[in-house]
């Protein structure tokens, strides 16, 4: 199920994209406009046709996620160990 948030934000993108004619702008770096802002996109939504398990991209994107959620639990444990949280 995807959150309200989410889809806003690949709207967004694609409008940005298309109203600032990003499009020459991508295709100056190499950049596939349908592959790659699509794949973009599942980044943002967490998965899709693109952006399967084995991708190597969704491996990374994994990593990231559970180090970024380990750098809250770190934080929070120091906090409680300092005496900042109650």
């Amino acid at each position: 199920m995807l959150f309200k948030h989410e889809e806003s934000s690949t709207e967004m993108l694609k409008y940005i994209i298309q109203k600032y004619d990003f499009e020459k702008e991508l295709k100056k770096y190499g950049l596939n406009m349908e592959y790659h802002v699509e794949l973009i996109c599942e980044f943002i939504r967490g998965g899709g046709k693109l952006l399967v398990k084995n991708h190597f991209l969704y491996q990374v994107k994994q990593f990231l996620t559970y180090l970024y959620k380990l750098k809250f639990i770190i934080i929070n444990q120091v906090y409680l160990f300092l005496g900042c949280i109650k």
